[in-house]
């Protein structure tokens, strides 16, 4: 990706597997460590994404829409 380009996002997570799609181009992630629980984390369940630059980048999302798919 490019600095100040749009993209289109897309996450389907469950515990140990998560679908990114980004931009139509889609891949699996599968692995224990692929989780939104951090009991240390104050703020409650969420993702962390990483930089490979380090922590003076930031990625700021302009909407987000969450749903929960009940079985």
């Amino acid at each position: 990706m490019k600095i100040n380009e749009w993209v289109d996002l897309v996450i389907e997570y469950e515990k140990g597997r998560m679908l990114l799609s980004i931009n139509g181009f889609k891949k699996i992630y599968e692995h224990e460590n692929v989780t939104i629980d951090n009991t240390k984390d104050t703020h409650g369940p969420r993702f962390s994404f990483k930089s490979r630059e380090g922590i003076g980048e930031r990625i700021v999302f302009d909407s987000v829409r969450i749903w929960k798919v009940e079985d």
